[in-house]
């Protein structure tokens, strides 16, 4: 039931319930099944996570038919085979292009993966909003965009230039993923 709700039992936020369960479980006289009261005992410190997710007040509500539209677009585009690996980078060119997953985390932490989502593999640009976002979220839009600006550069990706004000023009241009990068600790 927990799965169906996008929640597992790995999340960190869930460690305590789940090792005190598996604890009361080896406990029980009652063959490893818990009584209301031992279950409530269990489930107290999680209680409003748990009642959120089985209410269906997470951003995504039904998890199980969400996951379902993802997965067949996985299938759909796990088809596309029309690319090539970029050679221009060394860390990419070593990429194996039959590898293919995909893995989400909501903001109420339901998470799903699909495919080679054990794998590791390089982000490059893709850290840019990621990067941008935790800058923001950490020192605040008015600090970062001292040291970076938010408007198009009309630029490749890779040129090195400046706008008026003397800073990169966005966070997404290699300049400015770069000194966005500089401002997280």
């Amino acid at each position: 039931a927990l799965k169906a709700t996008g929640l597992q039992t790995s999340d960190p936020r869930l460690r305590d319930c789940m090792c005190q369960m598996h604890r009361m479980v080896q406990e029980s006289s009652s063959g490893g099944l818990l009584d209301r009261d031992l279950f409530q005992k269990c489930v107290s410190s999680n209680i409003v996570l748990l009642t959120q997710a089985f209410r269906k007040k997470f951003v995504i509500p039904d998890f199980e038919e969400f996951t379902g539209h993802v997965d067949r677009i996985f299938e759909d585009c796990k088809e596309l085979t029309g690319g090539k690996v970029a050679a221009y980078i060394p860390q990419l060119a070593k990429s194996n292009p039959d590898l293919w997953g995909v893995s989400l985390c909501t903001v109420d932490g339901q998470r799903h993966s699909v495919g080679h989502t054990k794998i590791p593999f390089c982000l490059q640009s893709c850290v840019k909003p990621l990067t941008y976002a935790i800058s923001i979220s950490t020192l605040g839009t008015d600090y970062v965009h001292k040291f970076v600006g938010k408007e198009p550069s009309g630029l490749r990706y890779n040129k090195l230039s400046l706008n008026e004000e003397g800073i990169p023009h966005n966070p997404m241009v290699n300049a400015g993923a770069i000194v966005v990068s500089s401002l997280i600790k």
